[in-house]
């Protein structure tokens, strides 16, 4: 048996399910959720067999650990935080058969050691766990590499894709028939994570502040009260209403439609992130400015990618801001488009499983 661990539902893992079902015989995979059933999703009667929820730390150990000892193979698709890092910290048998398929957020968690003694000692089980792993496979590799020089492992390498949901296709239907209104926009981060460092991009684009442009600025998830306040405030405070806050989860087409609609995608995360936003930006031809000094740049830089540097954004002027690159924008779609393709995102997970 080959057993699946994940944290929660969501729709990337939900469309992993869906593309492996399609793709390969998972009769003897067995995927495990450490969260009550959201009722969110429809797997199908099949997978619905395949799938066991674990809600809490006992049935953890009295469902799951029996059949983890017996299983082939182990897949953490993202590498747990938490109390149940005791349990894989005492069991190396089953990490040495195991692979850790990295998210992002779970490499970067190191930079939280001292926060307190509980993140002390996480960090102090994880860098054991992490030893164990015979295979780390990640989208970006610098992620990996980094890895390597925090935790001195010895892991092997496999690349990996997790389905981005969103239909492509249709995508590139909408893509040909859009029409611009005209109006120049820009989409400033993808969620409400300060890791997004919204405050420095605001304060970058001050100097267009008398320009006619909008900034939309996604919100919904993933930040406290205060830091949304903190972004609105000063959004607002020097643009106006045209600093525009996505407050509330917005239905997948309506997000299209806004995607569709932006001239720019300025992504400043201080760590790999926001992927299942630039992907799509980047298929439909937009300008794409990312941090230089985050994995992701040199990983797109390397696919032979057009992306700006938000480091660098501070000296462009307003024209340089939402110059396009005709040229260097179609082959960003063509790059990104045999990426995302059904066909590789099932041969790279052939190739991890089988």
């Amino acid at each position: 048996m080959k057993i699946h661990i994940f944290t929660t539902e969501c729709n990337y893992n939900y469309s992993l399910l869906k593309l492996l079902e399609k793709n390969i015989n998972i009769d003897e995979h067995l995927f495990v959720f450490r969260r009550k059933k959201s009722g969110k999703y429809e797997y199908g009667h099949y997978l619905d067999s395949k799938i066991l929820f674990i809600e809490n730390f006992s049935k953890l150990i009295r469902e799951l650990l029996p059949k983890l000892k017996q299983s082939e193979q182990i897949f953490f698709h993202y590498l747990p935080y938490g109390p149940s890092l005791f349990l894989w910290y005492f069991t190396p048998k089953l990490l040495k058969k195991s692979t850790w398929i990295i998210w992002g957020g779970d490499v970067y968690v190191y930079r939280n050691k001292w926060k307190s003694l509980k993140a002390f000692i996480y960090e102090i089980l994880r860098s054991k766990i992490i030893k164990q792993f015979p295979r780390i496979a990640a989208f970006v590799k610098g992620d990996f590499e980094i890895v390597c020089r925090i935790y001195k492992t010895k892991a092997v390498y496999q690349p990996i894709l997790y389905p981005i949901p969103i239909d492509f296709q249709l995508l590139s239907s909408l893509k040909k028939d859009y029409k611009s209104s005209g109006k120049k926009r820009i989409l400033l981060g993808n969620s409400a994570d300060p890791s997004n460092a919204h405050l420095e991009i605001i304060n970058d684009l001050r100097a267009h502040k008398d320009k006619d442009f909008e900034i939309i600025c996604p919100l919904s998830y993933n930040g406290s009260q205060e830091y949304i306040e903190n972004v609105i405030k000063m959004g607002q405070n020097i643009f106006g209403n045209r600093f525009i806050p996505l407050l509330s989860s917005i239905a997948p087409n309506d997000y299209t439609n806004i995607l569709l609609s932006i001239d720019v995608a300025i992504m400043n995360h201080k760590r790999q992130q926001g992927l299942g936003n630039i992907l799509p930006v980047l298929f439909l031809e937009k300008k794409v400015y990312l941090r230089s000094d985050i994995t992701s740049f040199l990983f797109f830089k390397k696919l032979g990618c057009k992306v700006y540097d938000t480091l660098m954004l501070k000296n462009d002027t307003f024209d340089t801001l939402f110059e396009a690159d005709s040229i260097g924008f179609k082959n960003n779609a063509i790059i990104i488009q045999k990426l995302v393709s059904e066909q590789n995102c099932a041969q790279l997970w052939k190739n991890l499983i089988e």
